[in-house]
């Protein structure tokens, strides 16, 4: 029973759970509901002027129907758009152009961008706000080698991209380099990118990478970040790839050793059959000729033992002793024509057996994260030493000390002095320490 239209109707249980009401109220709130909508023009207009502080005129809303439709107001700046009732009031949205050019860095925070991706490589100071419209539009930059603009899309920027000129020509290192790997019928792929890193070589096959690090660019003022070498290391690490750095001042002086290292990674090199592992002696100060590595001079060493081949001597391990009973693997070195990196186990086995030592420490030069020497041997790594640097000056790298015989107070005044000659840091790729107690 309805009280308010005095009459009797029939209803489901169900449905009147439900709060179903009298059919003639239903009728009648219809008829106010369509009434309320449009009386409701002015309010919703009301709103939505209020909600963007008067910015839009709404000339072709003159019917309020429901808050799904389309609207069409005008924009000051960029005229006519369209947007859903709903968007505009409820997600206070405007117009998708005026949105764009607030997301759009200026030009100051897109230099500060490009900065942070190439460094001081390249000079932006021809980039304005007028002139850079956005991320697909061209803007001019001033590549220091070339001493010309090229233009480039701030995006490809962004993601690494440089000068064309520059990136179209090929550096001494890079031909010999690349003539090797031919030789040697070793598929590469040059300056390969991955995730926005680019590699001057990339060996697939056997997830190998490798830089040639020329000291005109590779120094602080175009890579000021001074772990920018470990970072790439470590990220090259991340995605299982061994990378070697070859710096340019060190690529006449070990191209035989990193050579070496690129056959015996890609197994060009045969593995030497082993008669015997013993302590030799070397004369103090003696070079051994016949065996490649970053450091062939035992003048330092106080334990040397090889593996021979018959009587053909093919790897020499040497050790420090630092302490009573703790010693420093110094050094593990081979000849040129064998992967003899398997006998590095044979070798330290030896030297435990005969010097029962308390402890074993090695440091890996992160230059090459392709050696792995310590891993085969079972060391583990105790700690890291961040990147340290040496004075760059006409394609060579120095130590100051080796330049000047001052004793300077401070890394500061150091760094004024080497400034002042013109001197530039590069900083190379950290390193590990490995320790082990047999």
């Amino acid at each position: 029973m309805q009280e308010k239209h005095n009459i009797e109707y029939f209803q489901t249980p169900n449905s009147h759970k439900k709060y179903r009401a009298c059919p003639l109220c239903i009728h009648e709130n219809k008829i106010s509901r369509k009434q309320i909508l449009q009386k409701d023009l002015e309010h919703v207009l009301t709103a939505a002027k209020e909600i963007h502080h008067g910015k839009y005129t709404y000339p072709t809303f003159t019917e309020y129907v429901k808050m799904r439709q389309m609207i069409y107001p005008v924009c000051p700046k960029h005229g006519v758009f369209a947007i859903s009732l709903h968007n505009h009031i409820y997600n206070k949205a405007g117009c998708p152009q005026c949105k764009k050019e607030t997301l759009r860095l200026s030009a100051e925070k897109l230099k500060e961008k490009f900065r942070e991706v190439h460094g001081d490589c390249y000079s932006y100071d021809a980039i304005t706000d007028e002139n850079y419209v956005n991320l697909k539009t061209k803007v001019p930059i001033l590549c220091p080698v070339c001493k010309e603009y090229f233009y480039q899309t701030p995006g490809r920027h962004l993601q690494g991209s440089g000068c064309q000129n520059c990136a179209n020509t090929t550096s001494n290192q890079e031909l010999v380099f690349s003539k090797f790997l031919k030789e040697n019928n070793i598929s590469f792929r040059q300056r390969k990118r991955i995730n926005n890193k680019e590699f001057d070589f990339f060996i697939p096959e056997h997830n190998l990478a490798i830089e040639i690090n020329g000291l005109r660019f590779h120094n602080e003022k175009f890579r000021p970040n001074k772990n920018y070498h470990l970072h790439k290391t470590m990220f090259a690490r991340s995605l299982n790839v061994k990378l070697i750095h070859i710096f340019e001042d060190d690529f006449d002086k070990y191209l035989s050793y990193f050579k070496h290292e690129i056959l015996r990674i890609c197994n060009k090199l045969p593995k030497p059959l082993l008669t015997n592992v013993c302590k030799i002696s070397i004369a103090k100060g003696e070079s051994f000729i016949l065996v490649y590595g970053n450091d062939t001079n035992y003048e330092n060493s106080d334990l040397c033992y090889g593996a021979f081949r018959n009587d053909e001597l093919v790897s020499v391990m040497s050790f420090k002793k630092s302490r009573e009973n703790v010693y420093e693997l110094s050094s593990f070195v081979q000849k040129h024509c064998y992967d003899a990196r398997n006998t590095a186990k044979y070798l330290f086995e030896k030297f435990v057996f005969d010097n029962s030592p308390k402890q074993v420490f090695g440091i890996k030069d992160l230059t090459n994260d392709a050696n792995n020497v310590f891993v085969i041997l079972g060391f583990s790594l105790k700690y890291m030493e961040l990147p340290d640097y040496k004075w760059s000056y006409a394609n060579e790298r120095f130590e100051m000390s080796d330049f000047v015989s001052t004793v300077f107070e401070t890394e500061e005044d150091e760094t004024i002095f080497g400034h002042s000659m013109d001197f530039l840091k590069v900083y190379d790729c950290g390193k590990e320490i490995y320790g082990l107690c047999p």
